[in-house]
């Protein structure tokens, strides 16, 4: 079943083959009238959409891609022919060679920065080192991959790489987190609409459970992977979900769905799509199933075929499974000869197994030796190359590099002056700009202010001449009764204090709405009018004291600015601040009127407030500030008390 399991996990960066018009772009390539972009376009897409299925004619499709790329210095096209290269030797198994075209493919990317490109080499190497057992490297260029997926918003190769990532945590044991990673990729896959992967991302969740032996939880992700093929009309890929399927109940001893399942299976990987590793895997089941059974006649032809098949590939985990279902037949049909030679087999081939992975060490060394070979061959080469070269081209090129560094001097002193010119240019625009929209801000705020307030005056005058109207005319009919009994003379006492409870109620909030004594008596005694009416009946005690405001003419726009300032800071202290006692001041200091509100109650934590909005008074305050052109400091900290200054220019 490992062996299954590696089969299934592999190449999710790979995206899967569509029908192309495969001749269209072969024409398109030969055609040497076309432009040349246009030829490596074509050789590109058609070496690509061979990739999954002919990896052979892909790789030498991308070999005629990097060779014109080379000649015209096309970057990303050479980039693009060696992670072809790579994904065909990396679909072949030659991991070694994958991973050397994977590597300059990265390096390429990174040079012309082709963020997709670097993170899809990215990924791929990931994958290449962990199939080599080098887990750290794996998960280095994994993560490189996802972070620039996830910083360029590329959602397909965010969901590939985060695949690979479950299936390295897989291969692991670490099957909770390959769940995690599984998942993210598939809501993205379902996001993308993209069902092909999305298929073999759910196939992928239920191989995971069934490593977990979460039987039920395997067959329902198994399940849907199997009917989305169905409805994409990929036989092919039925495969895979169907030996699924069949495993799964045959855990559950469902031997008759078991056997049902894996025929299907094997019709299609030994009929039509022939794939001999699925195709060894399902005769070792099957025989597994008739084992158990007792139809051992059946089961041993099943085992003996994929211990045939398994031996032609050279699946070592599979002639380990054949070997032993071999074994067992043999041993109940008491062919102790036969069982003894396959119980030898098996032992052996469970003992190369066992040295895999006691060897692990020993291969990732030999792996960093033959690719470092690889490098210091490659490098061998260019040296060699370079020493073949012709000594008139050398002084050509000596004194072409001589012409080309004047040219580069006034050039670069040129681009210096230009460049520097437009700096300065962005940098005044760049001021003009904050300016307007500074401008524009302080507009719009004014205005919304502005709004407040016509709304304020508006409601004040409807309390004022419409709410305070009436009830006067309610308290004049009361007072105008006159024939009552003793009771209900008392209850008219009762509804005539309430009214005149009501009037004084709404008179303050009229006033506060629409303060009078700001227009008639000024600042200050507005002020003073206000802290009065807000602290009468509270415990706390306060201190208004100002300094040389009265000489001053301050305009409208000013008076009921701070007015309002104020307003709203004492009406924060009267219902958060727990204070008992509170100073104001407001004073005159050369061009500056500085406003000054303390207290002594529990303070608060201002940035954390703004941060979780719970700051709306606050903010008015800094709004209004900012619209006076002034500036505001808030000094306050937990059972501290709070202190808040402002300082706002005049003109007289």
């Amino acid at each position: 079943m490992k062996n299954l399991l590696s089969v299934l996990f592999v190449f999710w960066s790979f995206i899967l083959t569509s029908q192309v018009n495969q001749d269209s772009l072969w024409n398109k390539w030969s055609d040497v009238s076309n432009a040349d972009s246009a030829r490596l376009n074509a050789i590109g897409s058609l070496a690509w959409h061979l990739h999954n299925e002919i990896p052979d004619s892909a790789f030498h499709l991308a070999q005629l891609q990097n060779k014109l790329a080379k000649q015209l210095k096309a970057d990303f096209h050479l980039a693009q022919s060696l992670k072809i290269m790579g994904v065909s030797c990396h679909i072949k198994g030659e991991y070694n060679k994958a991973l050397m075209y994977y590597l300059k493919s990265y390096e390429i990317s990174q040079k012309i920065n082709d963020l997709k490109g670097v993170a899809a080499c990215a990924s791929n190497i990931g994958i290449i080192y962990k199939h080599q057992s080098n887990y750290m490297k794996a998960i280095e260029y994994l993560d490189k991959s996802l972070t620039i997926s996830l910083n360029t918003n590329n959602k397909k190769q965010t969901a590939n790489t985060l695949n690979n990532l479950a299936d390295l945590f897989n291969e692991q044991g670490d099957y909770n987190e390959a769940l995690n990673y599984y998942n993210k990729s598939k809501i993205i896959y379902e996001e993308l609409n993209d069902q092909f992967t999305l298929a073999s991302s759910i196939n992928n969740i239920g191989l995971t459970y069934l490593a977990k032996n979460e039987l039920d939880s395997a067959y329902s992700f198994f399940n849907k992977s199997y009917k989305l093929y169905i409805k994409l009309d990929d036989l092919k890929r039925q495969a895979v979900p169907l030996n699924n399927l069949g495993i799964i109940f045959l855990r559950k001893q469902e031997y008759v769905k078991a056997i049902k399942n894996f025929n299907k299976c094997l019709e299609i990987v030994k009929m039509k799509f022939p794939d001999k590793y699925i195709e060894a895997n399902t005769l070792n089941n099957l025989g597994n199933v008739y084992y158990k059974k007792s139809n051992y006649k059946k089961a041993l032809n099943y085992c003996l075929d994929a211990f045939e098949i398994s031996n032609e590939i050279g699946s070592v985990e599979e002639i380990k499974n054949s070997s032993l279902y071999s074994y067992l037949i043999y041993k109940a049909l008491n062919n102790e000869k036969k069982a003894l030679q396959m119980f030898e087999i098996y032992v052996d081939m469970k003992d190369s197994i066992s040295n895999q992975l006691n060897t692990k060490a020993l291969l990732k060394q030999e792996y960093k030796i033959k690719f470092e070979d690889n490098i210091r061959i490659n490098k061998i080469k260019q040296e060699k190359e370079k020493k073949l070269l012709n000594k008139e081209k050398k002084i050509n090129e000596l004194e072409l590099q001589k012409k080309e560094e004047k040219i580069y001097f006034f050039l670069s002193i040129f681009i210096s002056v230009f460049v520097l010119g437009i700096i300065v240019y962005l940098y005044r625009q760049k001021i003009i700009k904050s300016k307007r929209d500074l401008e524009i801000q302080s507009d719009i705020l004014n205005a919304v202010i502005q709004g407040e307030e016509k709304e304020r005056k508006r409601i004040a005058i409807e309390l004022h001449d419409g709410i305070g109207q009436m009830l006067t005319s309610v308290k004049i009919n009361l007072e105008s009764i006159s024939s009552m009994t003793p009771e209900f003379e008392t209850d008219i006492n009762t509804s005539k204090k309430a009214v005149d409870k009501i009037c004084n109620e709404v008179r303050s909030i009229s006033h506060q709405m629409l303060p009078k004594a700001l227009e008639i008596s000024g600042i200050i005694a507005a002020l003073e009018q206000l802290l009065f009416e807000f602290f009468e009946g509270t415990k706390i005690t306060y201190e208004f004291n100002h300094y040389g405001v009265k000489r001053i003419k301050l305009s409208a726009d000013m008076k009921l600015g701070i007015y309002r300032i104020v307003q709203e800071m004492i009406n924060n202290i009267v219902k958060h601040s727990e204070a008992t006692e509170v100073a104001v001041q407001l004073l005159k200091n050369n061009n500056l009127l500085i406003l000054i509100v303390e207290d002594n109650g529990k303070g608060f934590n201002f940035k954390e407030k703004v941060n979780l909005n719970k700051g709306a008074g606050l903010s008015n305050i800094k709004s209004r500030v900012q619209l006076l052109k002034g500036e505001v400091n808030f000094q306050s900290s937990p059972q501290q008390g709070s202190v808040i200054t402002l300082r706002m220019p005049i003109n007289e």
